[in-house]
């Protein structure tokens, strides 16, 4: 099955949700911005958000996938380490997808 540019929008703008969501349920992190399609510098990333961690300032540099099967969830976890080398200590990569296999689950505990 294609996938339309729409259903990648839907999906990144269901992680968008989910990531405010959850983010907003942990009292010593206050969510600072979230943007989707942004850069930090060299890096394409699907969704930044930038946080304040307990007064400290902290990124989390995202890849959303539509699909969690091994093989994609690898691809991402390959772009995330590439794109947040040499960040620093305050930029967290993160994985979205939708579901994530139990192989996909052990890749991203490896990761």
């Amino acid at each position: 099955m294609l996938k339309t540019n729409n259903s990648v929008k839907e999906t990144e703008a269901r992680a968008v949700d989910a990531l405010r969501s959850g983010l907003g349920q942990v009292p010593a992190i206050k969510l600072k911005s979230i943007t989707r399609e942004s850069r930090i510098d060299h890096a394409e990333l699907d969704i930044v958000a930038k946080l304040s961690v307990a007064g400290r300032g902290h990124t989390l540099a995202c890849e959303v996938k539509e699909n969690g099967q091994p093989r994609y969830v690898r691809a991402g976890l390959l772009q995330l380490r590439s794109y947040v080398a040499g960040l620093g200590r305050d930029v967290t990569p993160v994985l979205i997808a939708p579901f994530l296999s139990s192989a996909a689950q052990e890749l991203c505990r490896e990761q």
